[in-house]
């Protein structure tokens, strides 16, 4: 029993896996903003295409199926999911749209300030040759669009910019 008993601080201070990750108590129900900035860059050419823009999208039920849903929706997989020091991690693969083909190891990391934002950073893990990153600063408007279905998003309102 005192064995048992040894490891158990250990154990205490493993993050949380997908199953226990609970974002419902930091991030809020109803329409969100979603203000992005992203670069992917070919990085021996010095190639980088540059996107910002904001879209909408309703939370509704467990956030983490939401956001895991749209971060999905880009072309990514996630491998990995913890919580840890009131950041949510996740890892992963992401194809990106400007070169597709290429499945680039990402990091992702969900940040809620309190229940009405939170940033969402993803970046590329170890690739030499392309290069991604996206800062999203994400603002709960109010309630969801009635009209609107809960899975779709509510709008959106890109501002594209190549260089």
């Amino acid at each position: 029993m005192k064995r048992c008993l040894t490891f158990l601080p250990f154990f205490l201070t493993l993050p949380a896996h997908a199953e226990d990750i609970d974002l419902a108590s930091r991030v809020g129900q109803g329409k969100w903003a979603l203000a992005y900035h992203r670069v992917g860059e070919l990085k021996p050419l010095h190639l980088k295409h540059r996107e910002d823009g904001t879209s909408y999208t309703c939370i509704k039920g467990d956030p983490r199926t939401k956001i895991v849903t749209w971060i999905k929706s880009k072309g990514c997989t996630i491998h990995s999911e913890s919580m840890e020091d009131e950041v949510y991690r996740m890892s992963g693969e992401c194809v990106l749209k400007w070169w597709p083909g290429a499945h680039i190891p990402v990091s992702v990391e969900l940040k809620p300030e309190n229940m009405h934002t939170f940033t969402l950073d993803i970046q590329t893990a170890g690739n030499s040759i392309l290069g991604f990153t996206e800062h999203t600063k994400a603002t709960l408007q109010g309630p969801c669009d009635p009209e609107a279905p809960v899975s779709a998003p509510q709008g959106k309102q890109d501002q594209n910019s190549k260089s």
